[in-house]
């Protein structure tokens, strides 16, 4: 998955209302360093309030955002969003380049939007068995 897919992954993971407070605090982490990227970007902050409403309508915008206003090169933003996706689906395991910035998610769990493509390496979750190996 790409760094922008990855965001958008972790922002809906994050709006579910199922979430545990250790998810909720990490979503409000990551939404702060996007508001912070996204100040004085008007569109961009827009789209990123409005995405907690209505994420299906509001999805497109906010990639453009994303790219526009490269937080999908942000290290850090991209650190937060795979704590969040962590420890929301602490069975899940990355592997790959550490804060690489190219995720793929199991198909059944896939939240990218297939139209966003990355040329970066690929880091792939995996979900543990129960002796903890994947």
């Amino acid at each position: 998955m790409d760094p922008i897919a990855l965001i958008l992954a972790a922002l809906a993971t994050g709006l579910q209302a199922t979430a545990s407070d250790a998810v909720k605090d990490a979503y409000t982490g990551l939404k702060t360093l996007l508001q912070r990227k996204f100040a004085g970007k008007p569109v961009a902050e827009v789209a990123l309030a409005e995405h907690e409403k209505k994420p299906d309508i509001w999805k497109a915008p906010l990639a453009q955002g994303l790219q526009e206003t490269e937080a999908n090169q942000d290290q850090e933003i991209i650190a937060a969003a795979q704590r969040l996706i962590q420890l929301a689906h602490p069975s899940w395991e990355i592997k790959g380049p550490a804060l690489s910035t190219s995720m793929a998610l199991p198909k059944e769990r896939s939240l990218a939007a297939s139209s966003i493509r990355s040329h970066r390496p690929l880091v792939t979750f995996h979900q543990k068995n129960s002796h903890g190996r994947s």
